[in-house]
């Protein structure tokens, strides 16, 4: 199977509130103000992307890989992280809940 790969793009404002965007690849991408409550990223590697002020209640992180990531201002409830990919897993925080 292979991945959607997404690179440098800016996401603004995108609802992803509910859905499924397991299995895709983003790499040196932004997103600012986006709503991921309960979206399952499943299978998903972000990696050297920044999170700005985005929600992120519930959201499955089942073998999701998040190597080198900024959460700035983001609200990150009920998330189990232990349940990521652990290679080059790095992620960090910044005035987040």
């Amino acid at each position: 199977m292979h991945k959607t790969l997404q690179e440098k793009i800016t996401f603004s404002g995108v609802d992803y509130s509910g859905k499924q965007l397991s299995d895709s690849e983003f790499d040196g991408c932004t997103f600012k103000n986006c709503n991921f409550t309960k979206s399952d990223l499943s299978g998903s590697d972000f990696m050297d992307c920044i999170f700005e002020n985005c929600d992120f209640s519930l959201v499955k992180f089942h073998n999701t890989g998040l190597k080198n990531i900024r959460f700035i201002g983001c609200k990150l409830l009920g998330i189990d992280f232990s349940n990521c990919k652990d290679f080059l897993l790095s992620f960090y925080f910044e005035k987040s809940v």
